[in-house]
């Protein structure tokens, strides 16, 4: 039997079935070369993987195989996880331990296989472990220490307040009811609108004014009541033309009525 050499490109990249969830499968691609490192393009090829853990010859935990052609440039590609197996590969428990994978060919399309080599798993295939994630079984008890959170009002929810969050309804009644128009503060029933622009007699005491006839005085001169009202003596006045200051008037000032003399006299 002709002796070939793969020559792995890349155990790479997972091929995402679907936004926000791990597939189960991820890409594998390998270039097919004859053992002159000939390469080996549009050629049917049978290949088989096995996954081992712990180490190289391990234990095989999953085994599948594929009847593929090589394209122009000798390279195949594959997705390990749909092969044809009669294993389960979402059962493999990735978080325990280190895993590798053999690679077995027959360059004939057949099933005549050949060990070419075995390769250790790294990172990518580990995404895997991720999708556990998706389902918590169990009960999770855990408390909240941060001292930010402690005094935030996010620390107030309660399993009640969660349970609520979705079961709310809006009232989409656009017409206030008797119960409504009371909340707003006013009387329910029917009502009128008064059109009268004239006030009666309970409008104007309403305002503060004496309802009934007024009458608007208009005489323009003072008699005794109005100037007695102003604070003023009614009746006849004369006025003092005396330019002169008698005793009486002196007094009245303040001072001393009498002769006065004026002390020259400068020495003390």
């Amino acid at each position: 039997m002709k002796r070939i050499i793969l020559s792995l490109v890349a155990i790479a990249t997972i091929s995402l079935s679907s936004f926000g969830q791990a597939p189960e499968g991820f890409k594998y691609q390998a270039v097919v070369r004859d053992a002159g490192n000939v390469i080996l393009n549009n050629q049917a090829v049978g290949m088989r993987l096995t996954i081992q853990q712990g180490s190289i010859g391990g234990t095989a935990v999953y085994t599948e195989t594929f009847a593929i052609t090589t394209n122009s440039y000798g390279l195949v590609n594959l997705e390990i996880g749909t092969g044809t197996t009669t294993d389960d590969f979402s059962t493999i428990d990735w978080s325990a331990g280190s895993y590798f994978i053999e690679t077995a060919a027959d360059v004939t399309g057949g099933v005549t296989y050949v060990v070419v080599g075995t390769s250790q798993l790294m990172s990518v295939p580990y995404a895997l472990h991720a999708k556990t994630a998706e389902s918590i079984t169990g009960t999770v008890n855990y408390t909240e220490t941060d001292p930010v959170f402690g005094v935030s009002i996010a620390n107030g929810i309660t399993a009640v307040d969660t349970a609520n969050w979705n079961n709310h309804t809006v009232d989409t009644d656009t017409q206030l009811d008797a119960a409504g128009v009371t909340a707003l503060g006013f009387v329910a029933g029917a009502h009128t609108v008064d059109t009268d622009t004239q006030l009666d007699a309970a409008g104007i005491t309403a305002l503060g004014f004496v309802a009934g006839a007024h009458t608007v005085d208009t005489d323009t001169q003072l008699d005794a009541t109005g100037i007695t009202a102003l604070g003023f003596v009614a009746g006849a006045h004369t006025v003092d033309t005396d330019t002169q200051l008698d005793a009486a008037g002196i007094t009245a000032l303040g001072f001393v009525a009498g002769a006065h003399t004026v002390d020259t006299d400068t020495q003390l």
